[in-house]
Formats: structure tokens, sequence, C-alpha cells
């Protein structure tokens, strides 16, 4: 089983990346796991997914028991 491990760049440039455009998380969230010379871009990396994933998951619930949202 082959494992794929993104190597991220400096938390600056991900930072710039995700501001222009939010959308590019799905993107990190397609590897098994991130390398990285800084730590702190991996960890903001992973706390952008969870909010991701809980944003996802809210949409979902409010769609699941038609909820509008004003």
């Amino acid at each position: 089983m082959t494992k794929t491990i993104k190597y991220l760049r400096g938390i600056e440039e991900i930072k710039k990346e995700l501001d222009e455009n939010p959308n590019n998380i799905r993107y990190y969230m397609g590897y098994m796991g991130f390398n990285s010379e800084d730590p702190n871009s991996i960890d903001f990396v992973q706390q952008k997914i969870e909010e991701y994933k809980n944003e996802i998951n809210r949409l979902y619930f409010l769609l699941l028991f038609n909820i509008n949202v004003v």
C-alpha cells in the first residue's frame, strides 16, 4: 500500500493560496500526510481541513433537516 505524502511550502505561501481560493483545501485533503521544515504549515493545513469538514457537516445537517439559513 502506498501512502502519499505532500511536502508543504512555507505557511505564508499556503495562507496566500487559500485566501485567494479557499476551495483549494480539497486538494490537500487527498493526501495521507504532510511533511515540511516548518511545523506551523502542517498545523495550519490540518486546521483548515478540520474547518472545511466541520462546515460541510454543518451544511449537510441543515440540508438533512431542511433548515433554512437566513
